[in-house]
């Protein structure tokens, strides 16, 4: 055997003519074919042929190699099945090791699968099918996927992998990376071929079916999700699914049903449907926009549109129907709103309005009651039942419209006024009974319903377990994830092992983001993140729990190359200048912070918002701003007894201050080597897109050795501004030289967030946050425009495992009216380009879902965890505490510590900080 392949190497490199050389390797491949066939089938030959065969500059090598191949399958079927067991390793070796593309790797195949068929009436067992359909999952060409499959189809037939092959069909269109228009001729001929042998396989096997719309909704959703429902056997193949499943597929999908009947499309959906009980809301919602947007996609390519038309458009109507079966009406409801403009171009085309009639039907009967949806609609009919009126063929389409219009005519009297122009248009007058028969055909929604600000579904936000005293872990992780530049940062990074802490806070984002519990527990992150002085089930400091949660992400950050993201966020830079004012030296000290602690005494107890006075003077340079050591600014700003204002606290913070000895806070002067009395001024040189502000709500009395709370009413205004030093002095610099040239650009900011502390002291009481509702959160589940507008500046509150919105957009000014012990202590405010502008761009509100389905894994996790959720007999309805009594409280009934039962919002009681 391996003398023949030596043999067979110094003919092809010997110094003789192409043709003797061909004459003598046929002559001696034939001779020993038809006398000793062990010795063609054998891997030594098999690997002299794969050489030859993969030499493109070698016509005579790439013809014998063919040859070759024949004989060997000829000579021993058994041989070939088992060497195409390998036929994915052998794949990946050819990659690593030479430079011959896949498409060239697959001929090799190819011929072999053709040889296998025109010389052998064995059927290629289960295994080698397998292992070849991996092999096609990779492939990147159309022509050579299309040529395989029809190679491999009647063997899955016979073997009961049709179904398999047509998933592998449909995840080679979704990956096809060329523009739609330039599939016009080739190409659209090769996707034309494929879609035909899906439709035949599905026609030979009920199953096909099951797998080409599983897997096309697995491929809408971003996550194969269905594939667990599937029998898809082999390891190679299951595993190629996962490494080649696309995270944004490709608009031809919308071509995979042309040939595949209406009917079993319908079948196949309502079973399916079934499953997806497990499935967030999210991803539902990103797959019920993609089937439609991929169809409106093609709408302004007529010369596809034939193609697409009715399959796709009845998987997709069923589909909608059955998620309003299944209880996620919701979804459906909020897509087709969002929609509406894009479905309304469908109705008036004239290929598409015939099939969109029953989407529109569909739309009518669920939105009824919202008046921008109705005249939207109703104004396109006159021009689609012209359409359908001059169409004979179409005559039944223009009864159904006259049906809806009278339906909706004679069933909404309020809106009789609007649709009268169009119901005297009609030239058909249904009867009663086809009255009753259009309302009832797809399920209506009440008008009577209301919509309820403090319905949980509407913010689908999730809580988090209290583990015991961690409110102040929780109140800070649902802010975090609540600012959208953070969030999508921790969604889209790849953390490794290095980074712990933000690989948890990864996964416990996607729990918050997908899952369906009513909360999560996050005692993984709990234990991740716990200083080391922090005792478990005690109580601790939410500021500090922040900033220590912020420079354990900064130091994992420094792992990873380039801008430490962290940094860039949540740290800003400022200068302390100190003036001796006994030799007048000033000393300029750099410091970086994570949050400006702002102070609450009776010298700060009035203090307003920054007047035109002492804008003037900050716009000068740094040597003005030192000047004010000497003639500080008078105050002219709003002052009320009510409280504090908090500009005017950030006023005072950056307004000078005295260090006394005679109050023990001296200056130690290195001039003067002596203690003095000094003056010292704050100017900021950075301020981070996420600003926090924490209030110095906790006094520690030396007489007692005990912190007080303070608790001095403060008001947050929505928008507030801070001046910023900028100058062309290198940032390495420790000081920075007196009247240098400066740039004062004034920063505004928007109040996103705030934690608050309720109890008497700050050894007992509790955490919770309240986050500003964006206005997306109501568009998104189907709120009108009124409501959204009334809405939009109210509240989320988030109180461990409650989770609850609040209309009043002065609830957070409203703390502790009602119950005095409840104060903000740390206060999130934003730049506007930090969060995202969600307004009312329906694509929008997925960016974040899109993003995490690049952890497929991690999604996986999460859908897996629905599964078991929704398994449970009894969804958890409450959540059980053990009460720590902490020792430092007063154990009385005036001490209720709780966050109270405050006239804006219902939140449970605690005693202790849970």
């Amino acid at each position: 055997m391996a003398e023949c392949a030596k043999l067979l190497q110094s003919i092809i490199n010997s110094q003789h003519e192409a043709k003797m050389k061909r004459s003598a390797i046929i002559t001696l491949l034939n001779h020993n074919a038809n006398n000793q066939p062990s010795i063609i089938a054998s891997m030594d030959v098999l690997q002299v042929a794969i050489e030859w065969f993969l030499h493109t500059d070698s016509l005579l090598k790439n013809e014998l190699a063919k040859i070759m191949l024949r004989l060997i399958v000829k000579s021993d079927i058994e041989f070939c099945q088992r060497q195409l067991l390998n036929a994915h390793r052998l794949q990946q070796l050819l990659l690593r090791s030479t430079s011959v593309s896949k498409a060239r790797i697959a001929e090799i195949f190819q011929s072999v699968v053709e040889y296998m068929n025109r010389y052998s009436k064995a059927d290629i067992n289960t295994p080698v099918l397998q292992v070849l359909l991996a092999c096609m999952i990779s492939w990147d060409n159309l022509q050579a996927i299309d040529k395989m499959a029809t190679l491999l189809s009647n063997h899955c037939c016979k073997q009961d992998h049709a179904g398999q092959l047509c998933l592998v069909l449909v995840l080679s269109i979704s990956r096809y990376n060329s523009q739609v228009q330039m599939i016009i001729d080739d190409d659209a001929k090769i996707v034309h071929h494929m879609c035909k042998l899906i439709g035949r396989l599905c026609q030979q096997q009920s199953a096909a079916v099951n797998y080409t719309i599983a897997s096309i909704l697995s491929l809408a959703m971003s996550v194969d999700i269905f594939m667990s429902m599937l029998d898809v056997s082999g390891e190679h193949l299951r595993n190629a699914i996962v490494d080649y499943f696309p995270i944004n597929p490709s608009p031809l999908l919308a071509y995979t049903l042309q040939y595949v009947s209406v009917a079993d499309i319908k079948q196949s959906v309502i079973a399916i449907s079934g499953h997806t009980a497990p499935i967030p809301d999210a991803l539902l919602s990103l797959a019920t926009e993609r089937m439609l947007e991929w169809f409106y996609y093609f709408i302004s390519k007529p010369i596809h549109y034939h193609i697409i038309e009715p399959g796709w458009l009845a998987c997709t109507l069923q589909f909608y129907v059955s998620m309003i079966q299944v209880g996620r009406d919701k979804v459906i409801d909020c897509v087709l709103r969002n929609k509406i403009d894009q479905v309304c171009i469908c109705l008036q085309n004239k290929q598409s309005c015939h099939s969109f009639l029953p989407l529109i039907h569909l739309i009518l009967c669920r939105h009824y009651h919202s008046l921008d949806i109705v005249t939207k609609i109703m104004n396109c009919f006159p021009s689609v039942m012209d359409i359908f009126y001059q169409d004979p063929d179409m005559y039944s389409s223009y009864q159904k419209c006259c049906q809806i219009v009278h339906a909706m005519f004679h069933s909404i009297p309020n809106y009789q006024d609007i649709l009268r122009p169009i119901y005297n248009y009609t030239k058909y007058t249904p009867k009663k009974e086809e009255l009753t028969t259009v309302m009832s055909e797809y399920q209506i929604v009440d008008t009577k319903q209301v919509p309820d600000t403090n319905w949980s579904l509407m913010t689908k936000k999730i809580g988090l377990d209290n583990l015991g005293n961690t409110c102040y872990m929780n109140s800070i992780l649902q802010i975090l994830y609540m600012l959208d530049g953070f969030r999508q940062f921790v969604v889209r990074s790849s953390f490794d092992k290095l980074q712990p802490l933000l690989k948890e806070l990864q996964r416990l984002f996607a729990y918050l983001g997908l899952s369906q519990r009513k909360s999560i527990c996050p005692r993984e992150f709990a234990r991740l993140s716990r200083p080391e002085w922090f005792q478990e089930f005690e109580q601790q400091d939410s500021s500090e729990f922040l900033k220590y949660l912020l420079s354990c992400f900064e130091k994992e950050e420094v792992h990873r190359k380039g801008q430490n993201y962290i940094q860039h966020v949540f740290q800003g830079e400022l200068i302390n200048h100190i003036r001796c004012k006994k030799c007048h030296n000033v000393i300029q000290n750099k410091e970086e912070f994570l949050d400006l602690m702002l102070a609450l005494n009776t010298e700060t107890a009035k203090l307003g918002s920054i007047d035109s006075n002492v804008k003037e003077e900050v716009q000068g340079n740094l040597t003005a701003a030192i000047q004010n050591l000497d003639n500080p600014p008078s105050n002219n700003g709003t002052d009320t007894e009510a409280g504090h204002s908090l500009q005017g606290l950030l006023d005072k913070f950056l307004s000078k201050e005295h260090l006394l000895m005679d109050q023990g806070n001296s200056y130690s002067c290195e001039q003067c080597n002596e203690n003095t009395d000094a003056e010292i001024i704050r100017t900021l040189t950075r301020l981070p897109p996420c600003l926090i502000l924490s209030l110095k709500r906790f006094s520690y009395d030396s007489i007692t050795h005990k912190r007080s709370k303070v608790f001095h009413k403060v008001h947050f205004p929505n928008e507030i501004t801070l001046p910023c030093y900028v100058t062309s002095q290198p940032t390495g610099s420790a000081n920075i030289a007196i009247g240098h040239s400066q740039e004062i650009e004034f920063i505004k900011y928007n109040l996103h967030s705030a934690v608050i502390h309720s109890g008497l002291t700050a050894d007992g009481g509790h955490y919770y946050s309240l986050v500003k509702m964006p206005s997306d959160y109501y568009t998104q589940y189907n709120y009108s425009l009124a409501e959204v507008a009334t809405n939009q500046n109210g509240w989320i509150i988030f109180n461990d495992t409650h989770v609850q919105c609040n209309a009043n957009s002065n609830a957070l000014e409203n703390i502790g009216c009602d119950h005095s012990y409840a104060v903000a202590y740390i206060l999130f405010y934003v730049q506007d380009d930090f969060q995202c502008n969600r307004s009312y761009e329906p694509n929008v509100i997925n960016s974040f879902y899109e993003e995490l389905l690049t952890n497929q894994d991690l999604v996986r996790e999460v859908i897996l965890d629905n599964a078991r959720y929704a398994k449970e007999n009894q969804p958890r309805k409450t959540v059980t505490v053990t009460k720590v009594k902490n020792t430092d409280v007063d154990d009385n009934d005036d001490d209720t510590g709780s966050s109270g039962n405050n006239r804006d919002y219902d939140i449970p009681m605690n005693r202790y900080i849970y």
